[in-house]
């Protein structure tokens, strides 16, 4: 699918639906997205999403004579693809589609959204997540398409850390899988992180988070790139075509940034750890534990992920105790010195 104006089609997704634990296919996710990208702004309810069976292959990157079987093989796989998301009263376990209706003499297949993921597709109001379906669309990796989503949600504030348990439901990661962090890290993280790199307009590093010398979780830092003039092309992609000294000094900068933002996350930590030396054991439990009894508050019994936000609280708390300047003051300051 290369269409310039399909590419700049919205996706937009409640944050509740980002954050839910599923597993599919690069295949299945791409057609997913497709669907969701036709949802549209006002739409007061989903209706049957039609698609020519030479678009859906196109979307898909089906090969070969056979690609009606196959077609009809995806969809039935989908069918049977269970996502679970965390409501205020429990868990809601639910299928993607509804149903898929084959017209064969006409070439096209009519999809339908699960009438209850409506609150989180249709008329989104707050706490939602946007981005271009030619932002991801080009992911080849399941899991690459699962982290740019994760991520795009925390643009804004920069980074996003996980323990590892939190990592692996969100992914849909099964128990029997990655049972090692290493295998984690250089199955799945480090290979988005390249795709990323290279395709959307959003990139990260990462660094590992250990208790001891365990690693039991990851801080992504989240890195904007810069998008061209038809908005379908990540800075990585434009500079393909540039010439070697120009993609070298782009290179060149993207590492410095980089850096900075490193070299500022040790300022901070180093800052607060010196704040937090002016206090007893005690006091930091007693304002750890008042911190997350009201971010309890605000999630408003939602529990998901609830221990990240919690923890990005704490740090926000201390780290303002203690005088540390935002990124971008800090920034300043670092580089007029």
């Amino acid at each position: 699918m290369n269409g310039t104006e399909e590419n700049k089609k919205l996706i937009v997704k409640s944050n509740l639906l980002v954050e839910s634990s599923y597993r599919l296919t690069t295949r299945e996710q791409r057609l997913i997205l497709f669907m969701a990208s036709k949802v549209k702004k006002d739409d007061a309810d989903f209706r049957p999403y039609r698609i020519k069976i030479k678009e859906f292959t196109d979307i898909v990157g089906l090969d070969g004579k056979a690609k009606y079987r196959e077609v009809k093989k995806l969809t039935k796989r989908l069918l049977e693809r269970v996502i679970s998301i965390k409501t205020e009263s429990g868990d809601l376990q639910i299928g993607w589609v509804s149903s898929a209706e084959y017209h064969d003499r006409k070439g096209f297949v009519e999809l339908d959204f699960d009438p209850k993921l409506k609150p989180y597709l249709l008329k989104i109001k707050k706490f939602f997540t946007k981005y271009q379906l030619g932002d991801v669309i080009r992911l080849k990796g399941a899991y690459s398409v699962r982290l740019y989503e994760l991520l795009k949600q925390y643009e804004k504030i920069g980074k996003r850390t996980f323990d590892l348990t939190e990592l692996r439901a969100v992914l849909g990661i099964r128990e029997n899988e990655y049972k090692l962090y290493g295998n984690l890290k250089n199955k799945i993280i480090a290979p988005a992180q390249e795709e990323l790199s290279e395709k959307c307009d959003l990139a990260f590093e990462f660094r590992e988070v250990k208790e001891s010398r365990k690693v039991v979780g990851v801080e992504f830092l989240i890195i904007p790139r810069e998008i061209d003039e038809a908005g379908t092309e990540s800075a990585a992609g434009a500079e393909h075509h540039l010439h070697t000294e120009e993609r070298d000094k782009a290179q060149k900068a993207r590492e410095e940034a980089e850096q900075l933002r490193f070299e500022y996350e040790e300022f901070k930590r180093k800052e607060i750890e010196e704040y937090k030396r002016r206090f007893s054991k005690e006091d930091i439990e007693l304002i750890e534990k008042g911190i997350a009894a009201e971010v309890e508050r605000e999630r408003e019994g939602k529990t998901h992920g609830i221990r990240t936000f919690i923890r990005f609280a704490v740090e926000s708390h201390f780290a303002k105790r203690a005088g540390v300047p935002p990124f971008d003051a800090w920034r300043q300051q670092h580089t007029d010195a």
